[in-house]
Formats: C-alpha cells, sequence, structure tokens
C-alpha cells in the first residue's frame, strides 16, 4: 500500500474510535431512560407512490435493537437514531413481534403501503432475527389491502439467498431503503463513516431487479465536512452516477442535527450547519437541466429522534418552500420553484462561495479529530 493510502486509514481508524466513544457516552447518559422494548417509538402517516399514484402510507419505527455498525465503526457521523433504540442490547425475537402485533394487526386503518424501519437494519441476524421478518412478511402477505411493504437495510447485510426467502413468502410488491448516502468513497469513509463500494451496491441492485424487488437508494444531502457548493455538487455527481440503473425511485434525506453526533459537535462549534433550502431546489433545477431520469422523492424532516437544527432559510419563506417540496413530490414538476423569491437569497449566495479551509477532505477530518483531542471534548 502506499502512504497516502496508509495515512487514509490511519484517519479512518481515529475517526471511528472517536464514533464509538460517541456512541458509548450516549449509551451511558441514557441508561436509566430506556422505554419499553414491546412498544414501537412511533407510527407517522406520509405520503408515498403505489403504481406512481400518491397515496398515504404507514411508516412505523420498531423500537429497534440499534444500528450494529454504531457497536462497530461508531455508525453514521449524522445519524442520531442510537438514541432511540436499545444501544446494541439485542431486543428479542418476541419483543420485537408484539411490536409488529400491536401496530399492524391491531390497527383499525388500512394503509396499502407498509413501510417497517429499525434505525438500523433489518437484514442484520445481530439487529433482528431474519426469522421475525420473514413472520412480518407472511402475516402482511395475508392482508388483502396491504399492496406494497417497505423494508429497510444496510447494504453489506442484503444477499441473494435472503431475497429468495422473502419472495418465497412475500408475493407483493416490495421495495427495500438502502443507505446509499453519496456515490463518491471518499465522502462516503471520511464525512459519513460509512465504507462500501460502488461494486456492491451494482450488485444487489442486480439481483434484486432478478427477483422483481426495488432497491431505493437513501441519500442524505450536505454531509458533515462538505460546504454548500460541495454538498450540491456531490449529490449531483451521485444522481448521475444512479441514473444509469433505472431505479424507480431515489430518496432525498435532507440532514438535520441530531445530539451525540459529530454533525452536531461541528454544528456547536459553528464549524458546520444544515443546508439551506435553496441549495435543495438549486440541486433539483441542475437534476432537471442534465435530463436526469430517475425520481427523486423529498423525504420529510421527521425522524425518530428530534433535531436540534433542520435545514431551513428564514422565518419569512421556510414553511412555503416545505410546501413546494410536497407539491414536488405530488406532482414531479421543477417549474413549481420558477417564481421563489426571498431577501434571504443573497445570503445563501454567499454561503455557496465560501471555500474549506482545508481542500483535502481527509485533512479536515484530521484537523477536527486533532483538535478535538487537544480540547478534551470528550
Amino acid at each position: 500500500m502506499t502512504s497516502k493510502i496508509i495515512e487514509d486509514q490511519k484517519i479512518i481508524e481515529s475517526l471511528q474510535s472517536y464514533m464509538i466513544k460517541l456512541r458509548k457516552n450516549a449509551s451511558l447518559k441514557s441508561k436509566n431512560k430506556r422505554n419499553d422494548i414491546t412498544k414501537i417509538i412511533m407510527t407517522e402517516i406520509r405520503k408515498g407512490y403505489l403504481d406512481d399514484k400518491m397515496i398515504d402510507r404507514l411508516v412505523v419505527f420498531l423500537k429497534g435493537t440499534g444500528c450494529i455498525a454504531t457497536k462497530r465503526s461508531g455508525g453514521c457521523t449524522f445519524c442520531g437514531f442510537y438514541n432511540a433504540t436499545n444501544f446494541n442490547e439485542k431486543i428479542s425475537d418476541e419483543s420485537y413481534f408484539k411490536q409488529f402485533e400491536k401496530t399492524i394487526i391491531n390497527s383499525v386503518d388500512q394503509y396499502p403501503v407498509i413501510c417497517i424501519y429499525n434505525d438500523g437494519s433489518l437484514f442484520c441476524e445481530e439487529e433482528i432475527s431474519f426469522s421475525v421478518v420473514k413472520k412480518f412478511m407472511e402475516y402482511l402477505e395475508n392482508l388483502s389491502f396491504v399492496k406494497k411493504v417497505v423494508l429497510e437495510s444496510r447494504i453489506v447485510d442484503l444477499t441473494e439467498n435472503k431475497i429468495i426467502e422473502l419472495k418465497k413468502i412475500f408475493s407483493k410488491k416490495l421495495e427495500i431503503a438502502v443507505g446509499f448516502e453519496s456515490a463518491n468513497s471518499q465522502i462516503r469513509d471520511f464525512c459519513i463513516n460509512k465504507s462500501f463500494t460502488n461494486e456492491k451496491f451494482e450488485e444487489i441492485v442486480k439481483f434484486c431487479k432478478k427477483y422483481d424487488v426495488d432497491i431505493i437508494p437513501l441519500m442524505i444531502f450536505k454531509p458533515t465536512f462538505l460546504t454548500e457548493k460541495e454538498a450540491i455538487d456531490d449529490y449531483i455527481n451521485s444522481l448521475i452516477y444512479l441514473d444509469q440503473f433505472n431505479l424507480k425511485r431515489i430518496d432525498m434525506e435532507i440532514l438535520t442535527i441530531e445530539k451525540d453526533t459529530l454533525a452536531h459537535l461541528l454544528w456547536e462549534k459553528k464549524l458546520f450547519y444544515p443546508p439551506w433550502l435553496w441549495s435543495i431546489v438549486e440541486t433539483l433545477k441542475i437534476k432537471n437541466s442534465k435530463n436526469l431520469k430517475t425520481q427523486l422523492y423529498i423525504s420529510p424532516i421527521s425522524y425518530s429522534v428530534k433535531a436540534e437544527a433542520t435545514p431551513s432559510n428564514c422565518d419569512k419563506c421556510n414553511q412555503l418552500f416545505f410546501k413546494k417540496f410536497n407539491e414536488f413530490n405530488k406532482i414531479k414538476n421543477i417549474s413549481i420553484f420558477d417564481n421563489l423569491k426571498c431577501t434571504c437569497t443573497k445570503k445563501w449566495k454567499e454561503a455557496l462561495n465560501i471555500l474549506p479551509n482545508i481542500e483535502s477532505i481527509p485533512l479536515r477530518v484530521l484537523n477536527f479529530l486533532e483538535n478535538i483531542k487537544i480540547t478534551q471534548y470528550i
């Protein structure tokens, strides 16, 4: 290996070591606040798609064991969902099914699309037994009003054998949402702390298509350590990469600031901010100008944990922008953004012109970690 690769690997290891400490601190702080593991975190009715028509879908946030990546590498730099989980203490099969039973089986409402999330991966045995997931699917198969189910997984957990097993018991539409985040491996490694290869992603797309399962990449807008302009550029480059696969949809996840995350520490030190809503519109316009065909869905900024700071422009136009995002999701027409105007545009353009203090992304991360060590922040 070259010295550059060795040095980069050392930075990644330092980042992961720091992230693991963050998670341990979060676990210790929350030790006496843990909820009943037979109760889900929350449900939410969101808009979604079925046969290209917008409908109401039921989103179920299970009380999960906790993303195994938080234990192995610290997890994603911006993700605060760990605080809503059982902090890597595995939830029993019985408790998981009780959560499902109380929510789905006892529900009086009938939604054609059911989304099941566990703030981790439903395809990881260390988080949830796959036999329980199959039990969920067996039950949903027998509900006539359910037309589609959405599950979440890390890319590295998906295997062809697991897809085959699910398809044996579930004949309806199946989507699997995966945290793709960025097509740029350096940004994934250093800004997000999520390592996998594009080749691995291409492999799962191939075998999922073989069994008529839709892979839905989740892509974060503005990972930590990126400037506003870099965030737009990275998103467009990632959309260009994904466009070749003729995917059903890409979900745009807009970064929020949550406690016990590296993003939160950067934000507290005024070194990082959630994205401008103007940047979302700019990204959509560039996507349209490049004639990229894959449908983009702007996800609501409502998650299983409270955000300390959210994407915004100014108090005058924030609500209008979110209203426009909802409208865009319905009609998929970029022209609805044509007449948006606000005095805050000037500040956004100034933010676009801000250059990073350090050009190299690995060195930005190293600089932050060294400064944190000096100030003994943790």
